[in-house]
């Protein structure tokens, strides 16, 4: 499981953030909010039935938290790769 969240991006400039970064207007890695666990808690919910009969059958898992470059979209990149019986490719 790879999972790429992209969170609203404020309209003013957080005081943790530095300004050059900021004007850029590309995406950055965020620190502060959203609580990782409650989006991966949800999305591995939401894929039960879906993706996998349950979610105790993923083990492996990359999740990023990052605000949304200036204009883009809040949205979930989700990439999933079937892993074998001892974790190579399936």
């Amino acid at each position: 499981l790879s999972a790429d969240f992209f969170c609203y991006r404020r309209k003013a400039k957080p005081k943790h953030v530095p300004s050059d970064l900021w004007r850029s207007g590309l995406p950055y890695l965020a620190t502060k909010t959203p609580d990782r666990d409650n989006a991966v808690g949800a999305l591995m919910d939401a894929l039960n039935g879906v993706a996998w009969h349950d979610d105790c059958q993923v083990h492996l898992g990359r999740v990023y938290m990052w605000v949304c470059a200036k204009g883009g979209e809040p949205r979930c990149e989700l990439t999933l790769r079937r892993l074998g019986l001892h974790g190579g490719p399936a």
